[in-house]
């Protein structure tokens, strides 16, 4: 993967993993259904490990 790829990928899985964040804690804050916050909470962790990911193949 060449570092053009890569970092459009970073700044992909870090803003989904930015939207994921804001919407659990939303779901947190209006003491809706606690799975699906953990559920996007859980999603949010793997799209900033996939950030992370694609970060480090720059």
């Amino acid at each position: 993967m060449d570092k053009t790829k890569a970092k459009v990928f970073t700044i992909f899985w870090f803003v989904s993993g930015v939207v994921w964040t804001f919407a659990s804690v939303k779901r947190f804050t209006a003491g809706e259904d606690i799975t699906i916050a953990v559920v996007y909470a859980a999603t949010a962790i793997i799209a900033f490990a996939l950030a992370l990911g694609f970060y480090r193949k720059r």
